[in-house]
C-alpha cells in the first residue's frame, strides 16, 4: 500500500490532524520510518501532545541523525520541553507546593498523590 507524504501534509495544512496521524500511524512499515515518525511528531505538537512530540521526533533523529530538519526540530522540541518544565516548576513554587516544585520528596504527602491533587 503506497502512502503519499503529501497527502499527511495537506491533511495537516487543513488542521485534519487526526486524520493526519491515523494515516501515518498506519504507515508503520513503511520504508521511511524516520520521515513517518517526523510528521507523527507535527501532528502531535499542533495537537498539544508535547511529549508525544518529543518522542516521535526523537525517533526520527535516531534514524537519521544526519538529517538537519530532523535534528534541528528534535532539539527545538527539547527545548520547548525544557522552558515548559521550568514554567510549571515555577508555578508550582508560586502556589506554595513544595511537592509538586521536587524540593522535599515527602513534606506533605506522596509525591505522586501532591502532583495529582494540584
Amino acid at each position: 500500500m503506497g502512502y503519499d507524504f503529501s497527502n499527511v501534509i495537506n491533511l495537516m495544512n487543513q488542521g485534519r490532524y487526526d486524520d493526519a496521524e491515523n494515516i501515518l500511524i498506519a504507515m508503520q512499515n513503511h520504508p521511511d520510518q524516520a520521515r513517518v515518525n517526523y510528521y507523527l511528531a507535527q501532528v502531535y505538537l499542533k495537537k498539544g501532545w508535547l511529549e508525544s512530540a518529543v518522542e516521535c521526533a526523537g525517533k526520527a533523529y535516531s534514524l537519521e541523525p544526519d538529517n538537519r530538519e530532523y535534528t534541528d526540530f528534535y532539539n527545538n522540541l527539547n527545548s520547548q520541553r525544557n522552558v515548559s518544565a521550568a514554567g510549571d516548576n515555577k508555578a508550582a513554587k508560586a502556589a506554595g507546593c513544595c511537592c509538586a516544585a521536587f524540593e522535599c520528596g515527602d513534606c506533605c504527602c506522596e509525591v505522586s498523590e501532591c502532583l495529582g491533587s494540584h
